[in-house]
Order: structure tokens, then C-alpha cells, then sequence
């Protein structure tokens, strides 16, 4: 999964069948299991967090400056978090929240001088913030974006894979049976 800011979820990966049921079970797990299965699940995000990061650098420009606003979230699924109130240092000083979903998804209309927000400006002036051209129609989900959600989609098997085995790992250590 991953987060643009704590306010704003967006989520990218594998589909998991069972997944609420899996979670009120460790719900009732004791305290100090619940904490081990948050460590073991925060590995998997950092994994995440590395890979998705990566790509967004190989992008460079604006999507290098946002790769390096990744941060982990230590809970039951993986979760990282992209954007924060920082400013960017680009597009007039915006905060990386403020561009972070430009920046993945892009903008629609015009091109070059695509905006994410109304600016107010006549149509024949520079518009606001710009970003690349809008990604393409995935499904009912939304956009493809371009480089965290298509690699935290690629990922999505091997997330899932890893979730699961530390869950497992919880299970053995701290379960009744």
C-alpha cells in the first residue's frame, strides 16, 4: 500500500483474499505480538519503499525530489508514504503534498501546460503548477501512474508473498497451536 500523506490514502498492490479476516485475528493477538508483527510487516514496506523509490529516481527531475519523501509506516500492512508538508523547492514552493498526485497520475488537458489546480488565470496565461500528461484509464481503479503505482503493482504477488510468510512467522511464534 502506499500513502501519499496521512490525510490522503491512495493504495497500489496485490488484492488479497481474506485480508480483514487475517487482520481481526491478529487484533486479538497480545501486545507484544501485535509489535512483532508490525516489525516483521515494516521490512516488507521498506522493500517497497526501496524499490518504488528507485524508480522514481531513474524518472529524475521532480519525481527524484519526491522518490526522497518516502517514509515507512510501522503497522500490520505495508504501508509507505509519499509527499509530507515539505517544501519542494520547485513549482513556487508548493509542498510535496501538494504535488505528489501531478506528479504520479499527471494532469489533463493541456499538455505542457497542464495544472492539478484552477488557477483562476484567463485560459491564454501560464496555468499553475505543471505536470506530464494525464497516465491511462486502468479499470474502475483509477490511473496507471507513473512510477509508484506501476512498480508497487508489479510488486503486488511478491508484497503479498512476503506479508503472508510474516504473518506466518508471527503465527508459529506467538500463536496457541
Amino acid at each position: 500500500m502506499a500513502r501519499s500523506s496521512p490525510n490522503k490514502p491512495i493504495a497500489a498492490g496485490a488484492a488479497i483474499e481474506g485480508v480483514n479476516a487475517t487482520l481481526r485475528a491478529y487484533n486479538k493477538l497480545g501486545k507484544d505480538a501485535r509489535n512483532a508483527t508490525k516489525t516483521e510487516v515494516f521490512k516488507v514496506a521498506e522493500l517497497v519503499a526501496k524499490r518504488t523509490a528507485a524508480a522514481g529516481r531513474a524518472r529524475g527531475g521532480r519525481d527524484a525530489l519526491l522518490a526522497g519523501t518516502a517514509k515507512v509506516r510501522r503497522d500490520r500492512i505495508p504501508i509507505v508514504e509519499y509527499g509530507g508538508n515539505k517544501r519542494s523547492g520547485v513549482s513556487g514552493g508548493a509542498t510535496f503534498n501538494q504535488l505528489v498526485y501531478g506528479m504520479e497520475f499527471g494532469s489533463i488537458g493541456m499538455g505542457a501546460r497542464a495544472t492539478d489546480r484552477a488557477s483562476g488565470r484567463p485560459s491564454n496565461q501560464t496555468p499553475g503548477w505543471r505536470f506530464p500528461e494525464r497516465t491511462a484509464r486502468k479499470g474502475r481503479t483509477g490511473n496507471v501512474g507513473y512510477w509508484i503505482f506501476p512498480t508497487a503493482s508489479r510488486m503486488g504477488p511478491e508484497i503479498a508473498e512476503l506479508w503472508l510468510n510474516a504473518l506466518d512467522k508471527i503465527a508459529k511464534e506467538w500463536g496457541d497451536g
